[in-house]
């Protein structure tokens, strides 16, 4: 278990308390073995287009072993937690779940991850949510995300205020930290 990487996850609690969310540590979440849930309180977005963000914060080392394949089968385990609090069917909702799954290292990511993290996001129309995974590099000082493509993407406005927030928090605990999106 890495103290960095803990003291890092354990200073989101209250900026995010703060901002609306309610924080869980050390989330019972079935398959996955994670450090941080929080979800908002109250959705955000229009009539038709609002979303609760739910993000996940993993120590990648201790929690995933370095290991990418831990890092997918960990969304599909917290994507699964997540619609199951959701009673109405994927195809007819109107308020979508935004997932934001975080591995945070303090050793970097090897080339594997960092695609997966800046070209795999997840859409509406195919399963009812929007999410993507993110990379907390601590020795890099950098946080990797979905790279929003010049298109108009469907979900694109709760995957943006998520990178938006994140980032916000990780240049507040990493003063010189960059945000990587290819």
């Amino acid at each position: 278990m890495s103290d960095r990487v803990d003291s890092f996850i354990f200073n989101l609690v209250q900026p995010l308390r703060d901002l609306g969310y309610s924080v869980s540590s050390d989330p019972v979440i079935p398959g996955v073995r994670a450090r941080l849930y929080a979800v908002l309180e109250k959705p955000r977005g229009a009539v038709f287009s609002k979303y609760f963000n739910h993000y996940l914060f993993l120590d990648w080392d201790d929690d995933l072993f370095s290991q990418p394949e831990r890092l997918l089968d960990a969304q599909q385990w917290f994507a699964r937690f997540v619609n199951s609090t959701y009673k109405v069917p994927h195809a007819f909702r109107l308020t979508l779940p935004n997932l934001a799954l975080v591995a945070v290292s303090e050793h970097g990511f090897d080339e594997e991850t960092r695609q997966i993290a800046l070209n795999r996001y997840f859409v509406p129309l195919l399963n009812g949510e929007t999410g993507q995974i993110m990379l907390a590099d601590l020795q890099a000082k950098s946080l990797t995300c979905h790279y929003k493509p010049h298109y108009r993407q469907t979900g694109s406005i709760p995957l943006e205020m998520a990178v938006l927030e994140l980032s916000d928090f990780f240049r507040q605990l990493v003063p010189e930290g960059k945000l990587i999106r290819q």
